[in-house]
């Protein structure tokens, strides 16, 4: 079964907080059943570029940041209980300026309004619809957690705010130094799936250099884009500028093709729609290589472990599923602050054929349920629709114990096994956990990933 996104090249919200997704998803539980947890991952709001390949070229000013309005403030601090900790990659991506006035990966202020729409969802159907949150915050009902970048932190204050409007907070969040991070894949700590990434990046430009209909794409962009001839495509950065582009309503670049006077009529747009689903489609195929390999490379299994499988554990672990069914919860709402790279390989765990780029504010909701006769299930919403896990459990929504089995069991990660996975044998000399190098021969990848310039 072929499961598509709705969303075009990444670039627009992934829900408005109403409409037929919302109501859909509203309509769906049977009478009788009870909500007993909720855990929520999505991905940040609109941002500014993160790739510095096609700038200033394509946009000279970037003058979509401020605020929009003023958020809750937030009180993060790590699980030990110290302050947030510096984090370098964050430093050099607020410190690199556009011209406009904007940071580098900055949320807009329509990304901060993306999130406070999805915040009011989140009101209408766990408070107003549901009663499953109470109409105030209360202490310890929510545990927020998020990844320690600008935009990520920026995106939660923004969700809360939509969820509990007029709270003065501070409201208490956790993170973790980039390090220790596991909403994506970690390379810094994991020197085997840094091992792994630098292999399947190889393949994937080894396998799109002998593509000759992705050769086409990248020539056909270069000359919509006016590039010189031969030049190579960067598709993770292209996609990366032209979604920052539309969703903030930039020109799409015109081209030099048509200045030229080449007989093209009536074309006014060097990038049109069909350009960007194409590009959209490489750029995942090219992604999802890397982070969620295809089964035929032997190699998905170990890579979504070592990526992902700590914050499976984390999402589903057995501890928190015991104490829901005991009664005994402490929190009835989890939210976790991510990425694109925290979501895709989360679908591709789900059983999903991923096609097209998580639109900006795109999110998976997990819903512990209990049905009258006393038996547990687990209800996955993506973008505010039912999500079917007919693909690992033969329905629509997962018996807790199938859930456990399908999802969790063959890729869950504690700490210990993790650091004992990551060794690489016989190279890595290292302990395992410590810092390794990030940057691989034309990629990096953590929170994003962006190909290098060779």
């Amino acid at each position: 079964m072929r499961w598509r996104l709705a969303a075009v090249c990444g670039g627009g919200l992934a829900l408005l907080g109403g409409g037929a997704a919302s109501s859909l998803a509203e309509a769906q539980h049977p009478a009788g059943d009870t909500l007993e947890l909720v855990q929520v991952v999505f991905r940040h709001g609109a941002r500014t570029p993160l790739s510095q390949k096609y700038w200033p070229e394509l946009v000279r000013e970037w003058d979509a940041c401020g605020q929009a309005y003023t958020p809750v403030p937030l009180d993060i601090r790590t699980e030990d209980g110290q302050p947030r900790p510096a984090n370098p990659d964050d430093v050099k991506q607020v410190e690199t300026r556009f011209l406009g006035g904007c940071s580098k990966g900055e949320l807009t202020r329509l990304g901060q309004r993306q999130a406070l729409a999805f915040g009011r969802w989140l009101r209408r159907r766990y408070v107003d619809n549901l009663g499953f949150l109470p109409g105030d915050r209360k202490q310890d009902t929510l545990l927020p957690r998020t990844t320690n970048y600008a935009r990520t932190v920026a995106t939660l204050a923004g969700v809360l705010t939509g969820l509990y409007p007029g709270d003065e907070g501070p409201v208490p969040a956790l993170t973790t130094p980039e390090m220790d991070e596991v909403l994506y894949a970690n390379v810094r700590s994991c020197a085997r799936l840094k091992e792994l990434v630098g292999g399947l990046h190889a393949e994937a430009r080894a396998s799109a250099k002998g593509d000759e209909g992705v050769q086409a794409l990248g020539r056909e962009l270069a000359a919509a884009m006016g590039l010189p001839p031969g030049h190579r495509v960067s598709w993770l950065n292209l996609h990366d500028a032209l979604t920052s582009m539309q969703a903030h309503d930039k020109p799409i670049p015109e081209g030099e093709m048509i200045k030229r006077g080449r007989e093209v009529q009536g074309y006014l747009v060097g990038i049109g729609p069909d350009l960007l689903l194409a590009l959209d489609r490489q750029a995942v195929t090219s992604f999802l290589h890397v982070v969620a390999p295809p089964h035929s490379t032997g190699r998905q299994e170990e890579v979504l472990r070592l990526g992902m499988g700590r914050m499976l554990r984390m999402l589903e672990e057995v501890r928190r599923m015991e104490e829901t069914v005991a009664g005994t919860a402490r929190h009835r709402m989890l939210l976790y602050s991510g990425h694109d790279s925290t979501l895709m390989p989360l679908l591709v765990a789900l059983g999903k054929e991923v096609e097209t780029w998580p639109a900006y504010m795109s999110n998976l909701v997990f819903e512990n349920w209990r049905r009258g006769d006393g038996q547990r299930y687990v209800k996955v919403l993506y973008n505010g629709e039912a999500l079917g896990l007919q693909e690992l459990c033969g329905t629509p929504e997962c018996p807790l114990q199938d859930f456990r089995r399908a999802v969790i069991a063959p890729l869950q990660l504690d700490s210990a096994t993790y650091a004992e996975e990551c060794v690489v044998h016989p190279k890595h000399t290292g302990p395992a956990g410590t810092r390794v190098e990030t940057r691989q021969r034309g990629v990096s990848i953590g929170s994003s990933m962006q190909e290098e310039d060779e």
